[in-house]
């Protein structure tokens, strides 16, 4: 291999990179001792060009392109080098690839008029070790097939513009990274496919840290998202996989914002802040542990969302577990705990949800069922909540084999609802364990017991229909106003 120096201080060398680039064969090794170099350099051949000394004492400088490879054959690489570009009046890219193959290690790239570096036209960037900044643009940018990978680097920019850009691509893969700043960390953007960001740090972003849309599918595992106004945003059919990941630094704000046909699947996430579905936005949020705000649900399902929640814990906030209003969803397996301000679990107006084997526990409102909204409540337990189920508004609930216990209310139907309770436990409530106010129960092979006041109270037009359902241990088991109809067969 041949090995040419380039130094602008020692005797016998080349003065310029780029009167190295002009003799050199391809093949070739170029060493750059410490200097400023201010040129642009054409890469056309095959060549290594790497820097002896500390990275920050060899820079390469210019204001206008500073490295540009336009020959799909050729084959670099950079390594231990400091490129910049500086002010223009112009939006110029600092290293610029539009075709052919380069490697850039131990680099710090900035830039101060545009972007840092650009992948373009089915090329393909490798940068590992490296330190890539822009002031006002995008840091890295991926686009039409262009195909990169990030290891172990820092990606920083200003808050105006993303810092990191894969529009696309065909092929792109980050590991061990942090990007900080930028309106957004990571935009994946315009069908790329087979994405895939492990081990990395997001954070400090204006605007999103983390947007996937116009379906585009990537993989995240073990990352960490924090400290922006939002965390990640699928949209517009977009698919994702989000393994071990974390959320953290987005309150009041939701962290995962869904919508628009995307569908994501989180397994194994904590998000702190909760996380917002509208727009027929779908998913799946597996094995997470998901917190509320102050201002927000912990899971908000809105305008034609429907996702399915499996095992998981949806935790401790003044607002809302889970809220749904003109959304569906699934919650199987789930445990809905410490909403003390507010309910576990809303079903408002054009609600319909279906929960499976779920546990909801020291809530203020157990399940809260308003403004016709309707639910499905299978093998469910709800016990130590204030109400364990109030129904009203015209809404509609059904529950299946559950168990309500210990609060001060058990059910509280009223304002022309209807509610159906088969085969269903409730007991230990210091008020009525069930509450019937100008509304109809239907209650069939259920259990009644060990109230400290009514078994069942019916108030104004109410109509109670039962069949082989039992109640014992309570001052009275049945208050009957003069307007109420009840219908009860015998055990």
């Amino acid at each position: 291999m041949t090995d040419i120096i380039v130094s602008k201080h020692e005797p016998g060398g080349y003065q310029s990179i780029s009167e190295a680039l002009e003799v050199a064969p391809s093949g070739a090794r170029i060493t750059v001792k410490p200097g400023l170099y201010e040129e642009q350099i054409v890469l056309d051949k095959e060549v290594t060009i790497v820097g002896d000394g500390p990275v920050e004492e060899i820079r390469v400088r210019t204001s206008n392109l500073n490295v540009i490879v336009q020959n799909e054959d050729v084959f670099t690489v950079l390594e231990g080098l400091t490129i910049e570009l500086g002010r223009s009046d112009e939006d110029l890219v600092c290293i610029y690839v539009e075709q052919g193959k380069i490697i850039l290690n131990r680099c710090q790239i900035s830039s101060e008029a545009g972007i840092s570096v650009v992948g373009d036209r089915s090329s393909w960037i490798i940068a590992e070790d490296c330190h890539i900044h822009s002031y006002h643009s995008n840091s890295f940018y991926l686009t039409q097939d262009a195909s990169g990978g990030l290891k172990n680097c820092t990606l920083s920019a200003g808050p105006e513009e993303p810092c990191v850009v894969v529009s696309d691509s065909n092929f792109f893969q980050m590991r061990g990274c942090q990007i900080s700043g930028g309106s957004i960390g990571l935009w994946v953007t315009d069908g790329t496919e087979g994405a895939k960001i492990k081990q990395c740090v997001i954070q400090g972003s204006s605007k999103i840290a983390v947007v996937v849309d116009e379906g585009s599918d990537v993989e995240f595992e073990d990352c960490h998202i924090r400290d922006g106004k939002h965390g990640v945003y699928f949209s517009k059919k977009a698919r994702s996989r989000m393994r071990n990941c974390k959320f953290t630094g987005y309150e009041p704000d939701p962290a995962v914002y869904i919508d628009q046909e995307a569908h994501p699947q989180l397994v194994s996430c904590e998000v702190e802040t909760g996380v917002y579905l509208t727009q027929s936005g779908r998913g799946l949020l597996q094995d997470c542990t998901i917190h509320g705000s102050d201002d927000q649900a912990a899971v908000a399902i809105m305008d034609g969302a429907d996702p399915k929640l499996l095992n998981c814990r949806i935790l401790n906030s003044a607002n809302n577990g889970v809220y749904v209003s003109e959304g569906r969803g699934v919650l199987d397996g789930c445990l809905i705990q410490g909403f003390h301000a507010s309910a576990g679990l809303t079903l408002t107006q054009g609600a319909e949800t279906v929960v499976r084997r779920s546990r909801l526990e020291q809530n203020r409102f157990a399940v809260d069922a308003d403004e016709g909204g309707k639910g499905k409540i299978f093998d469910t337990v709800m016990v130590e909540s204030e109400v364990a189920v109030q129904v009203k508004g015209e809404s509609d609930l059904a529950l299946t084999r559950c168990q309500l216990s210990q609060g001060e209310l058990g059910v509280g139907v009223n304002g022309n609802s209807r509610l159906l309770l088969d085969s269903c436990t409730l007991d230990h409530f210091g008020e009525d364990t069930l509450y019937i106010e100008n509304s109809e129960v239907v209650m069939q092979d259920c259990h009644l017991s060990k109230g400290e006041e009514n078994g069942v109270s019916l108030v104004g037009k109410s109509r109670l229909v039962g069949t082989k359902t039992k109640m014992e241990g309570f001052k009275r088991e049945i208050l009957l106003s003069e307007d109420s109809e009840i219908q009860m067969d015998e055990e």
